[in-house]
């Protein structure tokens, strides 16, 4: 899954095996002073022991995770939208 909302979705139903982040996106959430929410899925991966990794904007994989809101997820099982 990709974006905010549904990796959102995905890590409150422990869905979560890989949880990707961009430094990009780290930086706007705690510049905007909305950092929490991020830091509670970041947390919420690790009690589950889902792997994190964060990317750097300036290299392609973390570009194309920008654009698809900085933050994805590859799930432990399917989840139905």
């Amino acid at each position: 899954v990709y974006g905010w909302k549904e990796t959102k979705i995905a890590s409150e139903a422990g869905a979560v095996r890989i949880l990707i982040v961009t430094d990009a996106l780290i930086h706007k959430k705690k510049l905007a002073g909305d950092y929490q929410e991020l830091d509670a899925i970041m947390k919420h991966a690790d009690a589950l022991q889902a792997e994190i990794h964060i990317l750097s904007s300036e290299q392609e994989t973390g570009k194309r995770i920008d654009g698809l809101g900085g933050i994805a997820a590859l799930l432990r099982y399917k989840m139905s939208w």
